[in-house]
Protein backbone atom coordinates (compact mmCIF):
# COMPACT_ATOMS: atom_id res chain seq x y z
CA UNK A 1 0.00 0.00 0.00
CA UNK A 2 1.09 3.45 -1.11
CA UNK A 3 2.87 5.45 1.92
CA UNK A 4 0.62 8.48 1.15
CA UNK A 5 -2.71 6.40 1.33
CA UNK A 6 -1.40 4.91 4.59
CA UNK A 7 -1.12 7.86 5.36
CA UNK A 8 -4.53 9.35 4.76
CA UNK A 9 -6.12 6.56 6.76
CA UNK A 10 -4.05 7.10 9.77
CA UNK A 11 -5.00 10.75 9.61
CA UNK A 12 -8.56 10.06 9.17
CA UNK A 13 -8.91 7.59 12.01
CA UNK A 14 -6.80 10.24 14.53
CA UNK A 15 -9.37 12.78 13.29
CA UNK A 16 -12.41 10.23 14.10
CA UNK A 17 -10.69 9.93 17.38
CA UNK A 18 -9.82 13.20 18.34
CA UNK A 19 -13.65 14.52 17.53
CA UNK A 20 -14.83 11.96 19.98
CA UNK A 21 -12.75 10.50 22.38
CA UNK A 22 -15.23 8.82 24.43
CA UNK A 23 -16.41 6.47 21.63
CA UNK A 24 -12.90 5.04 21.31
CA UNK A 25 -12.26 1.44 22.98
CA UNK A 26 -9.15 -0.13 23.32
CA UNK A 27 -8.55 -3.96 22.84
CA UNK A 28 -7.81 -5.59 26.30
CA UNK A 29 -5.36 -7.97 24.58
CA UNK A 30 -3.23 -5.14 22.41
CA UNK A 31 -4.29 -2.09 23.30
CA UNK A 32 -5.01 -1.17 19.84
CA UNK A 33 -7.70 2.10 19.20
CA UNK A 34 -11.55 1.19 17.34
CA UNK A 35 -13.79 3.15 17.10
CA UNK A 36 -17.60 0.69 16.61
CA UNK A 37 -20.03 2.22 14.45
CA UNK A 38 -22.79 0.27 15.90
CA UNK A 39 -23.39 -1.17 19.80
CA UNK A 40 -22.12 -4.70 20.33
CA UNK A 41 -24.21 -7.37 21.55
CA UNK A 42 -22.79 -7.41 25.13
CA UNK A 43 -23.03 -3.91 26.01
CA UNK A 44 -26.24 -4.71 27.82
CA UNK A 45 -26.38 -1.04 29.11
CA UNK A 46 -25.70 0.92 25.48
CA UNK A 47 -28.56 -1.36 24.45
CA UNK A 48 -30.96 -1.09 27.16
CA UNK A 49 -30.51 2.44 26.32
CA UNK A 50 -31.47 2.18 22.74
CA UNK A 51 -34.07 -0.20 23.70
CA UNK A 52 -32.92 -2.91 21.43
CA UNK A 53 -32.10 -6.70 22.35
CA UNK A 54 -28.81 -8.11 21.59
CA UNK A 55 -29.92 -9.98 18.54
CA UNK A 56 -30.45 -7.52 16.62
CA UNK A 57 -26.92 -6.56 16.27
CA UNK A 58 -25.69 -9.15 13.54
CA UNK A 59 -23.58 -6.40 11.47
CA UNK A 60 -21.23 -4.14 13.40
CA UNK A 61 -18.55 -2.22 11.84
CA UNK A 62 -15.55 -0.06 13.40
CA UNK A 63 -12.62 1.76 12.34
CA UNK A 64 -9.81 0.30 13.68
CA UNK A 65 -5.94 1.41 14.02
CA UNK A 66 -3.73 -2.03 14.39
CA UNK A 67 -0.56 -2.83 13.21
CA UNK A 68 0.05 0.59 12.61
CA UNK A 69 -2.48 1.27 9.90
CA UNK A 70 -6.34 2.30 10.07
CA UNK A 71 -9.23 0.44 8.15
CA UNK A 72 -12.55 -0.50 8.33
CA UNK A 73 -13.55 -3.54 10.20
CA UNK A 74 -17.37 -4.94 8.83
CA UNK A 75 -18.61 -7.89 10.62
CA UNK A 76 -21.63 -9.57 10.73
CA UNK A 77 -23.06 -13.04 11.42
CA UNK A 78 -23.67 -16.02 9.45
CA UNK A 79 -27.57 -15.03 8.58
CA UNK A 80 -26.42 -11.70 7.43
CA UNK A 81 -24.38 -12.75 4.09
CA UNK A 82 -24.08 -15.28 1.81
CA UNK A 83 -20.04 -15.57 2.41
CA UNK A 84 -18.72 -18.41 4.88
CA UNK A 85 -17.49 -17.82 8.01
CA UNK A 86 -14.33 -16.43 7.94
CA UNK A 87 -11.89 -13.31 7.15
CA UNK A 88 -12.26 -11.13 3.77
CA UNK A 89 -10.79 -8.02 2.29
CA UNK A 90 -11.91 -5.81 -0.15
CA UNK A 91 -11.93 -2.40 -1.64
CA UNK A 92 -14.32 0.56 -0.86
CA UNK A 93 -15.00 0.85 -4.29
CA UNK A 94 -13.88 1.65 -7.61
CA UNK A 95 -13.18 5.40 -6.84
CA UNK A 96 -11.47 5.19 -3.66
CA UNK A 97 -9.79 1.50 -3.38
CA UNK A 98 -8.92 1.96 0.48
CA UNK A 99 -8.90 -1.90 1.62
CA UNK A 100 -12.09 -2.77 4.25
CA UNK A 101 -11.75 -5.94 6.17
CA UNK A 102 -14.49 -7.90 6.78
CA UNK A 103 -15.39 -10.85 9.14
CA UNK A 104 -18.04 -13.23 8.78
CA UNK A 105 -18.85 -14.62 12.30
CA UNK A 106 -20.99 -18.10 13.14
CA UNK A 107 -22.76 -16.79 16.47
CA UNK A 108 -26.27 -15.17 16.72
CA UNK A 109 -25.01 -11.56 17.38
CA UNK A 110 -21.88 -9.58 17.32
CA UNK A 111 -19.87 -8.99 20.50
CA UNK A 112 -16.82 -7.18 21.53
CA UNK A 113 -15.22 -10.23 21.91
CA UNK A 114 -15.68 -11.44 18.55
CA UNK A 115 -14.88 -7.97 17.12
CA UNK A 116 -11.63 -8.15 18.79
CA UNK A 117 -10.71 -11.35 18.12
CA UNK A 118 -11.15 -10.77 14.44
CA UNK A 119 -8.70 -7.80 14.98
CA UNK A 120 -6.07 -10.13 16.51
CA UNK A 121 -6.97 -12.84 13.78
CA UNK A 122 -6.38 -10.28 10.53
CA UNK A 123 -3.18 -8.84 11.97
CA UNK A 124 -1.87 -12.53 12.39
CA UNK A 125 -2.61 -13.15 8.90
CA UNK A 126 -0.41 -10.42 8.04
CA UNK A 127 -2.37 -7.17 8.15
CA UNK A 128 -1.79 -4.53 6.12
CA UNK A 129 1.25 -5.96 4.23
CA UNK A 130 0.68 -8.91 3.38
CA UNK A 131 0.06 -9.37 -0.53
CA UNK A 132 -3.46 -10.45 -0.21
CA UNK A 133 -4.21 -7.29 1.07
CA UNK A 134 -3.34 -5.45 -1.96
CA UNK A 135 -6.63 -5.85 -3.79
CA UNK A 136 -8.43 -3.94 -6.38
CA UNK A 137 -12.39 -3.09 -6.56
CA UNK A 138 -12.40 -5.46 -9.78
CA UNK A 139 -11.29 -8.34 -7.01
CA UNK A 140 -14.53 -8.35 -5.34
CA UNK A 141 -14.51 -9.44 -1.79
CA UNK A 142 -11.20 -12.47 -1.43
CA UNK A 143 -10.70 -14.34 1.28
CA UNK A 144 -7.81 -14.21 3.87
CA UNK A 145 -8.56 -17.33 5.59
CA UNK A 146 -10.84 -19.01 7.88
CA UNK A 147 -10.91 -18.53 11.53
CA UNK A 148 -9.20 -21.69 12.09
CA UNK A 149 -6.20 -20.63 10.16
Amino acid sequence: MEKNTKNKRLNDFRKRADYSPESVYIHDGFGWEYIPIHPFGDEEDILKELNIINTSCKNVDGWCLMNNDATLLETCVLSETTLDEGLYVKANNKWDERLYLVAVFDAPYVTRTLFEYAMEKFVDSGFPTKNVYNVRWSDGVVKVNSFES
